[in-house]
């Protein structure tokens, strides 16, 4: 299909496609007709070919043959890496000891160790470090987009125990899952993402190259407000990261400004107050911005509640 399309659109154009090992003119009567059975016998061959090596991969799963990787703290045939098995150990220890990923993530941070949140989760649970393997916990969901989604009972997984040295001995694995679960069973599933966040994913900071994220800023419910902040400075803090939050009414009457979201690639924020609004045309728009003041702020009842509170500490006094 991606072929016909693609060949369609340019005969539109008038433009021929020559495909030479076949001999075929996209421009002449039969070229569509003789380029549709090549193409349908290439995609079925494609498909045949994935299923045979899919068959293969899944035999020596079931043989308990592992395919070699690369994981932290073992080479690709599962050998110690002295350095980085240290610094395993030492996760586990410190999750095991009470610390919570976020602070094992600064603790490292610290050291020159840069992991992520999700990294740091995986390799609690990753099986392999104590020396076991556990096979086809991913899958390629079809031969064309050939895109990995997770085994959630789809297909089966294969467990081989003790395949390789453990970094992290079986008690203190167990322990840590143990407490990973404790830990789970105390705090409620995220909700899911809201519907209208536009913005999710499309704007970039300058500073850390991290996306930003939607966070709701202040404490008090009046003055809550729904704002944008980069990921690493609302999870590490300014020192590692000393962008600052951008209001989301800002942020819709700049991009209004720029253009609107269709065709909008990416927001890029380079330093403090500017915007760098990208398209997929390749058009820019560069746009300053700032804060709206605190009294354009304020509605008429927290006007009058102030007066109140104001006249009430001056009769007090």
């Amino acid at each position: 299909m991606d072929t016909l399309e693609t060949v369609r659109e340019l005969r539109a154009l008038n433009i021929d496609v020559f495909f030479e090992e076949q001999g075929i003119h996209t421009l002449g009567a039969e070229g569509e007709l003789l380029l549709t059975l090549l193409a349908s016998y290439a995609q079925e061959e494609s498909y045949s070919v994935s299923e045979n090596c899919k068959w293969r991969i899944r035999k020596q799963f079931a043989e308990g043959q592992p395919t070699p990787c690369k994981v932290y703290g073992y080479t690709r045939e599962y050998e110690i890496i002295p350095e980085e098995a240290a610094v395993v150990k030492g996760i586990f220890a410190d999750y095991l000891g009470g610390m919570g990923v976020l602070a094992i993530q600064k603790k490292l941070l610290g050291q020159g160790q840069k992991f992520s949140v999700n990294t740091l989760r995986q390799m609690l649970q990753n099986e392999k470090y104590a020396g076991n393997l556990l096979l086809q916990k991913t899958f390629t969901q079809d031969h064309l987009s050939k895109r990995r989604v997770k085994n959630d009972g789809q297909l089966p997984k294969y467990l081989v125990e003790g395949n390789h040295a453990p970094i992290i001995d079986a008690a203190m694995f167990e322990a840590v899952q143990a407490e990973y679960e404790r830990r789970s069973g105390l705090h409620h599933a995220a909700p899911p993402p809201a519907e209208g966040y536009e913005f999710t994913g499309l704007i970039r900071c300058g500073i850390c190259g991290n996306t930003y994220r939607h966070k709701i800023a202040g404490s008090a419910p009046k003055y809550k407000k729904s704002t944008w902040v980069c990921g690493t400075y609302n999870t590490l803090g300014k020192a590692h990261c000393a962008s600052q939050m951008i209001p989301e009414d800002v942020l819709i009457a700049k991009t209004q400004e720029a253009g609107g979201l269709e065709g909008l690639r990416e927001i890029l924020v380079p330093g403090p107050n500017t915007l760098i609004f990208c398209y997929g045309d390749g058009r820019q728009a560069e746009l300053e911005w700032a804060h709206t003041s605190r009294r354009e702020s304020w509605t008429p009842e927290m006007r009058e509640a102030a007066r109140e509170k104001s006249k009430a500490w001056r009769a007090g006094k």
